[in-house]
């Protein structure tokens, strides 16, 4: 589906990916946040088309990022999980 979209074959493409997956599978991906990449690169283990840079590491800087924005702005919102 992510591939489908306007710049889903360029290489950061990945990242979307990667990111994507997390929000399907959240919250419980919260248990394990770095299955969405390790599916993501076992799915495209045999893919010539590379990432430019390191996918882990983007991952979770770009994690890391969303927790601090949350931190520094945080709203009156809370959420039950069944």
């Amino acid at each position: 589906m992510m591939y489908s979209l306007p710049g889903g074959l360029e290489p950061s493409a990945a990242l979307r990916f990667c990111v994507s997956d997390f929000h399907w599978d959240y919250p419980a991906i919260l248990a394990n946040p770095m299955k969405c990449v390790q599916d993501f690169q076992e799915r495209h283990k045999d893919n010539a088309q590379n990432y430019e840079g390191d996918l882990e590491a983007d991952y979770l800087m770009f994690l890391a990022k969303v927790q601090k924005a949350a931190k520094e702005n945080p709203v009156n919102v809370e959420f039950d999980f069944p």
